[in-house]
């Protein structure tokens, strides 16, 4: 068993993704010996902690490395084939790049050739079947997986964002489509877009412009945000408003500070720091008068009264009469709103609510770890104990740290005896080894090895999860 450090952004992706993403393994990582493995949404290790790195699942495969060597290997930690790499890309579209020996290729995800090794010094793939090319001039063109050639190899620099290609020439960029055909001349000096907008920003002679998805500029008009409840954030004179789809202006501009739309509300800031929220006309449903309002989530907002915090449905209604301590944002139990629990602070002390502003859980804790299969590390002074998914109490809190997050349902414990770490093992609340071994070794798949002075004893690990 591991000693698990979770990716929790990763974690986070993973579990908002659709249905058959979220059937892909979590990927996640040994903060003892930093191999990385993946267990299912239960906790049971599916494929072991043994590799140097290990990608995000995409496409029912994921890139594996070890000993400096790249490889698939599918959702059972089987490898497609026994061809491995100095370099390999995720795939998209059923394609990745390759690389070995410094050549490059293109392979599929079973290791079936679509562009020979050697060809081009550098390949980079791009949505519609796209492909970046650099020849051995490194000249830069783009062709598809057939190698016919769309644009020639004479730029030296080749982007693709929403439906444009954007093309280099010494130090200026032209706009084209993805067919062949140029919609610009060579006349921008930076382009840049962010994941998720539908638009690109472009700079031409040191001005600033909004680029919409057909390549064209949209004058006066400055957009900064991506389109949210169908309205996009724009700036005008260090003030910002709203435009529609139709990049027409809908909300004018008089903020100093704007958020994205939702429930179709926005937070808005004014010069001297308040908060208020406007509706999708600009009227105002909670005046300039607030100290901060975050929302954090779709369905709740955290608003300040006081040095105190309401918390706030979508229709910006307390879900609780009662207020609460900072931090201001709503701190949902494992980051996930679907959790149905919100972290509370009252005298410095943690408790927990549900959603429906129910107390679960009074405030009694000093720091709650939230950890797979709903179990939580709390400590209380400075001890250390787990609870379930349930608040029941499994381990008592009297431990100095515990180990391995309750992964599998393991806990590795360790209180300082006369200044010496003493360890035991529990799992859940059955206490497995007494707190007396000087060393509890978890790494092995199979097997705990406990030591006791230089005596060694082992413990097979059970494969039944309590997830």
């Amino acid at each position: 068993m591991k000693n698990i450090l979770f990716l929790l952004l990763f974690l986070f992706t993973q579990l908002s993704l659709s249905g058959q993403q979220n059937a892909y393994p979590i990927v996640t990582s040994d903060q003892e010996t930093n191999l990385y493995g993946a267990v299912d949404a239960d906790g049971n290790i599916v494929i072991p902690f043994e590799y140097d790195l290990l990608k995000q699942f995409c496409e029912g495969v994921s890139v594996a490395v070890k000993n400096k060597r790249y490889f698939f290997i599918d959702v059972n930690g089987k490898r497609a084939s026994e061809k491995d790499y100095d370099f390999l890309t995720s795939l998209l579209d059923g394609k990745a790049v390759a690389s070995d020996k410094r050549k490059v290729s293109l392979v599929t995800k079973d290791n079936e050739v679509i562009i020979e090794p050697g060809k081009y010094e550098f390949l980079h793939l791009f949505p519609h079947g796209l492909i970046s090319a650099t020849n051995i001039e490194r000249k830069k063109g783009m062709i598809d997986e057939n190698e016919k050639v769309i644009y020639p190899f004479e730029y030296n620099g080749l982007l693709s964002y929403l439906d444009l290609v954007f093309l280099r020439k010494d130090k200026l960029w032209a706009v084209a489509d993805t067919k062949g055909n140029l919609i610009s001349d060579f006349e921008f000096s930076r382009i840049s877009h962010n994941a998720g907008e539908d638009h690109v920003s472009v700079v031409k002679e040191d001005q600033r412009y909004t680029m919409n998805h057909e390549g064209k500029i949209l004058e006066d008009l400055l957009i900064v945000s991506a389109f949210s409840n169908g309205y996009a954030q724009c700036v005008k004179n260090d003030r910002y408003g709203f435009v529609n789809r139709d990049y027409e202006l809908a909300i004018d501009y008089q903020f100093h500070k704007v958020f994205s739309f939702k429930n179709e509300k926005c937070i808005v800031k004014d010069d001297m720091g308040n908060f208020g929220i406007i509706d999708k006309t600009g009227r105002y449903i909670l005046p300039l008068t607030h100290r901060w309002i975050i929302q954090s989530s779709d369905r709740f907002y955290s608003i300040s009264k006081g040095d105190s915090i309401m918390i706030a449905d979508a229709n910006l209604e307390p879900i609780v009469d009662e207020l609460f301590e900072f931090p201001p944002m709503i701190a949902f139990d494992d980051y996930r709103e679907s959790s149905g629990l919100i972290k509370i602070w009252q005298d410095g002390k943690i408790g927990f609510i549900d959603t429906t502003g129910t107390r679960k859980v009074e405030p009694i804790y000093d720091n709650v770890e939230k950890k797979l299969g709903g179990y939580r590390l709390v400590s209380i002074d400075n001890k250390w104990g787990v609870i379930d998914p349930d608040f029941k109490q499994l381990i008592p809190i009297e431990f100095d740290k515990i180990y391995n997050k309750g992964f599998g349902g393991y806990f590795r414990v360790m209180k300082l005896v006369n200044g010496v770490e003493k360890f035991g093992l529990y799992r859940l609340d059955n206490l497995l080894l007494e707190v007396e071994y000087d060393e509890i070794d978890m790494r092995k798949f199979d097997e705990f090895r406990a030591r006791k002075g230089d005596e060694w004893k082992s413990i097979e690990k059970k494969d039944d999860s309590p997830f």
